[in-house]
């Protein structure tokens, strides 16, 4: 085995987005792009949505200026377009709802009954 291959890329869990994200592989803008668009394509798989172009946008990954590596989305049809916007619509309106305080969450859980 070549030492000089970059190690197997490992899903990461992204369950704050308001954490940095770094790089899979920080050396590697290729890597990194490859290794984020197999975790885009499972978790979009994971809904029945796929986008048949996902994939490396290959001049940002190979220049030697700026390492800054972008994903092509590429075209999609409006069927998947509608998905994927009801996909991330329910996602936040889920995550609004579980950021609310309860109705049973005012106090009156104190143990004294009146």
């Amino acid at each position: 085995m070549n030492s000089s291959n970059p190690p197997s890329p490992t899903r990461t869990e992204c369950t704050n987005p308001t954490v940095p994200f770094a790089y899979p592989f920080p050396d590697n803008p290729l890597a990194s792009a490859l290794a984020v668009s197999d975790e885009l394509i499972a978790a979009l798989a994971l809904h029945g949505i796929t986008l048949p172009s996902l994939g490396p946008e290959l001049a940002s990954c190979t220049t030697s200026t700026a390492h800054r590596p972008l994903l092509a989305l590429g075209r999609v049809n409006l069927s998947t377009a509608h998905r994927l916007t009801t996909v991330l619509t329910d996602a936040a309106d889920a995550r609004k709802a579980t950021a609310r305080p309860s109705s049973d969450d005012n106090g009156t859980g104190s143990g004294t009954d009146r």
